[in-house]
């Protein structure tokens, strides 16, 4: 996508980034998550200066870079200047750990019913 504006960038990351973060969310995975924000922003960052190449960085993150909307201090988060989207975070997707089964909790037992529906 070398060249293409921000908005179809993150319209087409955007996805992607949900997706990879849903589907490993339940293993230990935020040291990753961390690592692959840091890639992709490494690389936003060079397709950003292959854009403008004549521009500052400064002007390059003036026109960018915001706080996201949900709230924090993050100010280095992709957003289009046109329509105002942001590109998704993995470190923002919550990780959840699947729930063992207690021991001798069989799904055939009908008086375990509740357990099996909670």
């Amino acid at each position: 996508m070398r060249g293409r504006p921000v908005k179809e960038i993150i319209r087409v990351l955007n996805p992607i980034i949900r997706g990879y973060g849903q589907y490993w969310k339940h293993v230990v995975s935020k040291q990753t998550f961390s690592y692959m924000d840091n890639y992709i922003f490494s690389k936003l960052v060079k397709h950003l200066k292959h854009l403008h190449p004549k521009k500052s960085w400064k002007w390059i993150t003036k026109r960018y870079f915001r706080k996201p909307y949900h709230g924090g201090n993050n100010r280095w988060i992709l957003t289009c200047p046109l329509t105002n989207i942001q590109l998704l975070k993995m470190s923002w997707i919550k990780i959840e750990r699947h729930v063992m089964v207690a021991y001798k909790n069989s799904p055939d037992n009908p008086s375990l019913k509740e357990y099996w529906e909670k």
